[in-house]
């Protein structure tokens, strides 16, 4: 039985023992209120709020006999009558709070029935997935939303090992909030994975709390466990987000680097610099400002047409389309070369129609005077023309004559969900001439502009380029069909991760590095600790890459492709 014991609380102090019986059920702890120092709830479980003394100080309020629980000094816990008693000063003011603690056996069996009633009512019907267990691991205790989560009934797990829910790499885990609990030890919440019934994984943010008996001692655990699967997933998907969002202001940078290098391309004066620059930038803000304004969705073809191609003599015919948006930038710096290189004095036509709702063809059309006079860089033009219809899988066709000048370009409209067919295997790489020595790329990358840059970079530094690559099968045919020494990657082509890749170039021990607007996050699985190469590009950041790849290659013959019959 315990004594009556006596507490004061002065006003702005903390609550002290009075006696004996005080100092022994507060034992060595200290708290600025009763509730925090002797962890008072009520009979249910919830906590003590307000507490009585800092009731009676703050609105002079008296409490007679209320029943709460309590925790002693060694940790068990206590049923107990809290009395309280104000003194005020002068002026009628609070001053002082004395509380009377005594423990409470009067009707315990009766209360205990009603709590644990209460208790049962709580566990089976909270949303969280409620189970106890013994120090040794074994369920005591399965309510109904853990059987919706888990998917076990009562009658699968009573009995069971709580390993079952636990993932094999996670028994350690388990095992060690078994040890603390036993040793009675707190367990903070923490996020982890169990397995329900199917096999599925499911995140769960767990929370541990140590059983006892009437004396005190723990005797098990009781675990309650939120399903948190859709806050990991939102977790997750933000991050996927943040690396996309990094990724194409990387991209954005990288190709302004590029066309900064294209502007420059030959013997040109500052002045011809600045308005190559601005034309090629000014082309990429009209394509992206069309797409935002349709919502990232598409962007109308004639107003692109007609935005970019700035010509007094200039008709456009074709039906008022909106294309895709992994076509509009593509296509606005297609147009833009092709108007730069555009004779003053001829007449300008552009025409285009779809077909089967699976292909642009668009026909540029130059009429008057003499066509076979050229005016800017065409050849410079031709080439970022073509490698950019590359980059989305089109093609170019030139038609020139005395009176005419027709360039036929085809774009196939993207179809989410289909596959670039494969191309053939034996093929000949689109690299500049014969390999030479050991110095030999490749270059997987989807931008156009970032790809030509990047191949005019190192063949300047005197690699030799395979490909670019824009697509993963054009990437996985060149793996297998030529002979290189190492490649430079980017961790996503066309909306697609580049896994099948690093794993072909990993097979044939072929080292190389990711070049990429994304962070580590965004590599493939197994190969977050691989190269990083960051767009943009630093300044013969490429070439060294490639050479310290290279130098990795020297101890070991060149890997060459299967023989294919």
């Amino acid at each position: 039985m315990l004594p009556a014991a006596v507490f004061t609380l002065h006003r702005g102090g903390v609550p002290e023992p009075s006696n004996v019986a005080a100092k022994a059920l507060a034992g060595a702890r200290t708290a600025a209120t009763l509730a925090g120092l002797l962890e008072l709830t009520g009979r249910d479980g919830t906590p003590a709020d307000p507490c009585p003394m800092h009731l009676g100080l703050s609105e002079g309020r008296e409490v007679d006999a209320e029943r709460l629980c309590a925790r002693r000094g060694d940790g068990s816990g206590i049923e107990v009558l809290i009395s309280t008693r104000v003194l005020r000063d002068l002026s009628g003011h609070p001053e002082t709070a004395i509380a009377v603690v005594t423990e409470d056996r009067s009707g315990r069996a009766a209360a205990g029935e009603i709590d644990r009633a209460r208790l049962a009512a709580i566990v089976a019907s909270s949303n969280d997935a409620i189970v106890s267990k013994t120090l040794d691991g074994r369920i005591t205790s399965w309510n109904s939303s853990a059987e919706r989560i888990f998917g076990y009934a009562a009658s699968e797990m009573l009995g069971q090992s709580i390993l079952r829910l636990v993932p094999p790499y996670l028994h350690d885990e388990e095992a060690g909030i078994l040890d603390r609990l036993r040793r009675g030890e707190l367990v903070e919440q923490f996020d982890t994975v169990r397995l329900a019934k199917d096999g599925r994984r499911v995140d769960v943010s767990l929370s541990v709390s140590p059983l006892r008996d009437s004396s005190g001692k723990i005797i098990g655990a009781s675990k309650i466990a939120r399903d948190v699967t859709r806050r990991k997933r939102a977790e997750v998907l933000q991050a996927q987000l943040f690396d996309e969002l990094s990724h194409r202001v990387n991209n954005t940078l990288a190709t302004l680097q590029s066309i900064t290098a294209l502007s420059l391309s030959g013997d040109v004066d500052p002045k011809s610099f600045a308005a190559g620059f601005t034309l090629r930038l000014r082309a990429l803000g009209i394509a992206q400002d069309l797409l935002m304004r349709g919502l990232m969705q598409g962007a109308g073809l004639r107003e692109l047409v007609q935005t970019v191609v700035v010509r007094p003599q200039v008709r456009v015919s074709g039906a008022d389309v909106a294309i895709d948006h992994r076509l509009a930038a593509p296509l606005a710096l297609a147009l833009n070369e092709l108007s730069m290189n555009t004779r003053s004095q001829s007449a300008l036509r552009v025409d285009w129609q779809i077909h089967d709702d699976a292909t642009l063809e668009l026909d540029w059309i130059e009429t008057g005077g003499d066509c076979t006079e050229t005016t800017g860089q065409p050849a410079l033009a031709m080439a970022v023309v073509e490698r950019v219809l590359l980059g989305v899988d089109g093609s170019m066709r030139v038609d020139r004559r005395t009176d005419a000048v027709e360039i036929h370009l085809t774009l196939p409209l993207p179809r989410d969900g289909l596959r670039p067919e494969a191309p053939d295997a034996t093929a000949a790489p689109r690299g500049p001439g014969e390999v030479r020595g050991a110095r030999r790329v490749l270059i997987v990358e989807d931008e156009a502009l970032i790809a030509m840059d990047m191949e005019a970079q190192l063949t300047a530094a005197g690699w030799d380029v395979i490909g670019p690559a824009g697509t993963i099968d054009e990437a996985l045919a060149l793996i297998d069909a030529t002979t290189f020494d190492v490649a430079l990657v980017d961790a996503n082509v066309r909306g697609r991760p580049v896994g099948e890749i690093a794993l072909a170039l990993q097979a044939r021990g072929i080292p190389f590095t990711f070049a990429t607007g994304y962070g580590r996050s965004a590599l493939p699985d197994g190969f977050r600790n691989s190269p990083l190469l960051s767009k943009p590009f630093a300044p013969d950041a490429l070439t060294a890459a490639a050479t310290a790849m290279l130098e990795l290659t020297r101890a070991a013959p060149t890997v060459t492709p299967a023989a294919h019959s």
